[in-house]
């Protein structure tokens, strides 16, 4: 693809919501706790029901019913709320854009995403509930 052509792109593309980059803000400071991240997941709805639909699902198996964002949080863990916030947006980016450059940035991605989920499946990765 010429560079014109990528330059075009790039001038049609979307920018991240402002719940992604200010997720990322406060799972980077280490002082943040689950009721922090809770609150900015709470602005959401959609988010909100995505999250606790996730911490109550057979992948967790969690023995109790959770029906609290920060404990959801505490559940889920923040880097996988944020995984989700990212897969949420390049879904919706996908239905927009459908140029092979974007299928190629797509592929990569979940390539990426895979590498990372087999890396963490191995054991090789120690998390906590800010960082998995």
């Amino acid at each position: 693809m010429p560079f014109t052509e990528y330059a075009q792109f790039a001038n049609h593309t979307a920018t991240l919501p402002d719940i992604a980059l200010r997720l990322r803000e406060i799972l980077d400071d280490p002082a943040t706790d689950a009721n922090a991240i809770g609150d900015l997941i709470g602005i959401d709805p959609a988010l909100s029901a995505k999250v606790l639909r996730l911490a109550n699902s057979a992948l967790f198996r969690f023995p109790a019913q959770i029906d609290n964002i920060a404990r959801a949080v505490n559940v889920v863990g923040g880097e996988a709320i944020y995984m989700l916030v990212m897969a949420e947006t390049a879904k919706k980016l996908q239905s927009q854009f459908t140029t092979d450059l974007v299928n190629n940035c797509m592929r990569l991605v979940l390539t990426l995403r895979c590498s990372v989920a087999q890396y963490i499946s191995n054991g090789s990765y120690q998390y906590s509930y800010m960082h998995h």
